[in-house]
């Protein structure tokens, strides 16, 4: 679970998910996904992790809705023994009504939600017929993956991805639209070097004075961008709620109505 819980962490911190479709991100393959920039993450999705989490989606959706008398293995099981072994390749969205066909359920919509839409897939209401919870919970520090269970958040965030750089100033790497540090006019590339006029070496510096920080702190930030000094101010706001955690339901309990539970979990 806790796995699991990692690798949806990596889709749910992207807020490019709304803006790009997993369908339209294969379709872009070759002039975006591979060719991106600092702004990627807030432009595109990966459609190999948000796929993963269709196909997780899928699963679940296809074994609540007959009981657990079919999954996706019965779906990869068909396209192996009609096209895989005979070498036959498939036509465009043809998958999509072999899902439907093998399942006996119709599928339509999950496909124009998920797929070739840009919704979140309601992990919370599917995990929930197999026993788990699922849940979203803001970061704990600035290396927080996602898949721990954390009673210590950080109360804001700056809203950019910060490392250290070789010569003592932390570098930020990626500015997220729409949150503190893209409205101080920061960017991707920029050093920053001191903050309320104390000097900074490295990110977690940044941490702590994050965890120090309270609703509507605002830091008087110095930073060169490129040769050129700068400064700027940034008001901090409480992050993001887009860390993943899955955790076995306690009280859950199996009836003859219940889905059976899931076997590679």
């Amino acid at each position: 679970l806790k796995l699991l819980a990692k690798q949806m962490t990596r889709v749910y911190r992207m807020p490019g998910r709304f803006k790009q479709s997993v369908a339209e991100s294969s379709f872009y393959t070759w002039t975006k996904f591979y060719q991106q920039d600092e702004n990627a993450p807030n432009a595109i999705i990966s459609y190999y992790t948000k796929g993963s989490l269709i196909a997780l989606g899928l699963d679940l959706t296809i074994r609540q809705k007959t009981q657990g008398q079919k999954s996706l293995d019965d779906v990869l099981q068909h396209l192996w023994q009609h096209f895989g072994q005979h070498g036959i390749g498939l036509q465009e969205r043809q998958i999509e009504h072999i899902c439907s066909e093998v399942s006996g359920i119709d599928l339509t919509d999950f496909f124009k939600r998920y797929l070739y839409g840009t919704e979140d897939i309601p992990f919370e209401q599917l995990f929930l017929a197999f026993g788990i919870e699922f849940s979203l919970r803001p970061a704990s520090s600035l290396t927080d993956l996602g898949g721990e269970k954390s009673e210590e958040l950080l109360p804001l965030h700056l809203g950019a991805t910060l490392s250290d750089s070789t010569h003592k100033t932390v570098k930020i790497t990626h500015i997220w639209q729409q949150q503190p540090a893209y409205h101080a006019a920061l960017a991707a590339g920029d050093e920053l070097i001191a903050i309320n006029h104390i000097k900074i070496t490295n990110k977690q510096q940044v941490e702590t004075l994050l965890k120090r920080s309270t609703n509507d702190t605002v830091w008087h930030a110095h930073y060169f961008r490129r040769d050129e000094l700068r400064t700027t101010k940034i008001t901090l706001t409480p992050p993001p709620t887009d860390r993943v955690y899955l955790a076995e339901q306690k009280t859950f309990s199996l009836s003859k109505h219940s889905t059976p539970p899931l076997k590679w979990l």
